[in-house]
């Protein structure tokens, strides 16, 4: 159904009343190929949702790891900040998703951006007691 929509030229960035974009909402549905498929529709990584979530954090948050590509290669920057401060990779270490970890690593994302609390992603992954995201971090640091 999404895919008829969109090929009838169905608003990819449409803002839904509770201030969502189709993006997030999918995301936060846990509706892993329709938000792939906005994002190969042209559907906009920047705008966030009402609670100030990008769809990129969101992605990282959910360990999305193919969604967190897709939106990188879509041109977003992988060290964007939601409006707790956090960047997805802090976000994904934290969790211990792994794979999101790789992923922002080979999207370049920068390791040493601090949280608003100025843990990073290898402060939380140890926090968090997650030793392969711990060690493929000390591995990848930025300069």
């Amino acid at each position: 159904m999404a895919l008829l929509l969109l090929q009838a030229g169905a608003n990819v960035n449409g803002i839904i009343k509770d201030g969502r974009t189709p993006l997030t909402r999918s995301i936060e549905c846990s509706e892993f190929s329709i938000a792939r498929l906005l994002v190969r529709y042209g559907a906009r990584a920047d705008i966030s949702d009402a609670h100030g979530d990008l769809p990129l954090t969101l992605a990282a948050s959910k360990g999305y790891h193919l969604l967190v590509r897709d939106i990188l290669r879509s041109g977003k920057a992988p060290d964007v900040k939601n409006s707790s401060g956090a960047t997805a990779l802090c976000i994904a270490a934290a969790r211990g998703h792994k794979d999101v970890v790789q992923v922002l690593l080979d999207g370049r994302a920068n390791t040493r951006l601090p949280n608003k609390y100025g843990e990073t992603g290898l402060d939380l992954a140890e926090e968090n007691g997650h030793k392969e995201i711990m060690k493929l971090l000390k591995s990848r640091r930025s300069i």
